[in-house]
């Protein structure tokens, strides 16, 4: 099985002041396997022509726990603040908006990075959960304030 880097994969990249971002759920991954051609749907989308599109890839693994040496379900208060740095870093630092875009586990990642924000005094989140159908949600937060939001 290959393995799953961090990474962040560009779909479209412009001057645009709002990105799209896919965060994948457990044992996917931030290319095809996941979201299949839904971000070039979104690309092709006359409405979000101004739009930058991502995916955010994370490691996941199916393994067996080994109580008290090692969790095999990852850790999802670390992937939330890895999602938080990402967005508060080059290039997604740069949006005035980021449209979250979740599936599985990457909602619960997202859910808790939201969470997080909120306890931050620099930091002010605006944010409202769509349900797209087949497990996605649509998890949209705008800055306000001094701080990003995520």
């Amino acid at each position: 099985m290959p393995k799953k880097e961090p990474r962040l994969l560009e779909h479209r990249t412009g001057a645009g002041e709002t990105a799209v971002i896919f965060i994948h759920g457990f044992n996917g991954n931030a290319g095809e396997s996941t979201w299949g051609e839904f971000p070039d749907y979104l690309k092709q989308n006359r409405a979000l022509v101004n739009w930058d599109i991502y995916s955010l890839g994370y490691a996941t693994r199916f393994s067996i726990d080994l109580r008290s040496i090692w969790r095999a379900n990852p850790d999802i208060p670390k992937l939330a603040r890895y999602l938080h740095t990402r967005c508060v870093n080059p290039p997604l630092n740069r949006y005035k908006s980021l449209a979250l875009v979740a599936h599985s586990m990457g909602g619960l990642v997202v859910q808790r990075a939201l969470a997080d924000l909120r306890c931050q005094p620099c930091v002010s989140v605006r944010h409202s959960q769509r349900w797209l159908g087949k497990g996605i949600a649509l998890q949209h937060a705008e800055p306000t304030g001094q701080g990003y939001g995520v």
